[in-house]
């Protein structure tokens, strides 16, 4: 298997820069033997780097979405519940909410949409602290 760089610039400007055009120089340069270096194997060390990189950049993008889930169910949340963790930087902010829980409120009695938001938030920062040590 051959690798082609680049088609001949004086060819492109001749016959028109096109796919199918491309496709056969690099057909004709393989043929005549211009393309001489071979294609990359995709083994080695290079290629375990590309898949390592690969794996921690969609971790990253990952957390990054969880983490701005996260914040947008802050907006909706009861006020009290904002109150407590405004100013918190993320960090904080995931180590707070994964220790959130089935909670009852002071007076007994269970509020379905705070604990559902205590539970969404608990889920939300373990996925981060999750996706966080895949990243590193």
């Amino acid at each position: 298997m051959f690798e082609v760089n680049r088609a001949d610039r004086s060819v492109r400007r001749r016959r028109g820069k096109s796919d199918p055009v491309d496709a056969r120089e690099a057909a004709r340069a393989v043929l005549s033997g211009r393309a001489r270096s071979q294609a990359k194997a995709g083994d080695g060390p290079v290629q375990c780097a590309r898949l390592f990189k690969l794996a921690k950049d969609s971790a990253v993008k990952a957390r990054t979405q969880a983490t701005n889930q996260l914040k947008a169910i802050l907006v909706t949340a009861d006020p009290d519940l904002r109150e407590q963790l405004a100013g918190l930087k993320n960090p904080a902010l995931v180590r707070t909410c994964a220790q959130f829980g089935d909670r009852e409120d002071e007076d007994g009695e269970k509020d379905a949409v705070g604990q559902a938001t205590r539970i969404a938030l608990c889920l939300m920062a373990q996925r981060i602290d999750q996706l966080t040590e895949q990243d590193s």
